[in-house]
C-alpha cells in the first residue's frame, strides 16, 4: 500500500469517526435519549438513613455537577453546580485549621492530605444548566462540522495527488479553503470561551476568609493561526506554479 493509498484510507477513517461523534452529539442531546445528567431527589426519604447520588458533565470551559447527600434525617446538600475552568480557588494557609486536612496514608506510610481542590463551584438552577449545555453543544457541533469539512477538503487533494494532478487550480483553491477555516476555529474557541468566562466572573462570589479567586484568564490558540498561515502560504505556491505551467504551455 502507497503512502497516498495509507493517506486516504486514514482520512476516510477520521471522517467516519467524526460525523458518528457529530450524530452521537446531536441525536443524545437534542433528541433527549439519556441525558446523563441527575434530575432533582423526588422519591420518599422516610426511614432511609443516608443516600448519596453525584453526577458529572465535563465540556472543555466548564463541568455541571449534581450533589445530592442525605445523612440521619438531614438533607446535607441538593444543588446543581457549575465549575469554571478558567477561575480557580486560591487558599491562604495561614488560616488554615485541622479541619482542613484529611490523614491518608500510602504504602502504610500516615501524612496529612489538603482538602482544598481549587476549583470554584457555583450554584446553577436547572434552567441555566440547560442553558449552558446545549450552548457548549452547539460550540462542539460547530466545531464538529469544520472538522468534518477540513477532512473532506484533504481527502479531494488526496486523489488529486494520488491521480498526478498536482498543479490543478482545485489544489490551491482547497489549501486555501482549509486555511480560512483552520483561522476560524481559534476564534470561536475564544469567543465561547470568553463569554463562558465572563458569565462566571461577574457573578460577584463572596469567599470566606483565607480564600480568593484566581483568574485565569482566556487564552488564544496561535497554532492554529501558524498551521493556517502556512497552509495559504503553500496555497500560494500552487497558485504560482500553475501560472508557470500554464504560461509555459502557451509558449509551447
Amino acid at each position: 500500500m502507497n503512502v497516498s493509498k495509507a493517506s486516504l484510507w486514514l482520512t476516510n477513517i477520521l471522517i467516519g469517526m467524526a460525523i458518528a461523534w457529530f450524530i452521537a452529539l446531536a441525536g443524545i442531546q437534542f433528541m433527549g435519549v439519556g441525558l446523563g445528567f441527575a434530575k432533582k431527589q423526588s422519591e420518599d426519604l422516610t426511614g432511609a438513613r443516608s443516600k448519596t447520588a453525584t453526577f458529572k458533565y465535563s465540556v472543555p470551559e466548564f463541568d455541571l455537577e449534581y450533589y445530592f447527600i442525605y445523612r440521619e434525617g438531614k438533607v446535607i446538600i441538593d444543588q446543581y453546580l457549575i465549575s469554571p475552568k478558567n477561575i480557580g480557588l486560591n487558599y491562604n494557609y495561614t488560616k488554615a485549621t485541622e479541619n482542613d486536612f484529611i490523614s491518608v496514608s500510602v504504602g502504610g506510610k500516615h501524612y496529612k492530605m489538603p482538602t482544598k481542590t481549587g476549583q470554584v463551584y457555583l450554584p446553577i438552577d436547572e434552567a441555566d444548566l440547560q442553558y449552558y449545555r446545549y450552548l457548549s453543544l452547539f460550540e462542539m457541533l460547530l466545531l464538529t462540522v469544520i472538522k468534518v469539512l477540513i477532512l473532506l477538503m484533504i481527502r479531494r487533494l488526496i486523489l488529486n495527488f494520488s491521480k498526478g494532478d498536482f498543479f490543478i487550480t482545485s489544489n490551491y483553491q482547497l489549501l486555501y479553503r482549509i486555511g480560512g477555516l483552520l483561522t476560524i476555529v481559534p476564534i470561536i474557541l475564544f469567543a465561547f470561551e470568553s463569554y463562558f468566562t465572563n458569565s462566571f466572573s461577574s457573578l460577584g462570589l463572596s469567599l470566606p476568609e483565607g480564600y480568593s479567586l484566581n483568574m485565569k484568564g482566556v487564552s488564544f490558540q496561535w497554532n492554529y493561526m501558524y498551521i493556517s498561515l502556512l497552509l495559504i502560504l503553500t496555497a500560494k505556491a500552487f497558485k504560482q506554479g500553475i501560472e508557470l505551467k500554464t504560461d509555459k504551455d502557451l509558449t509551447i
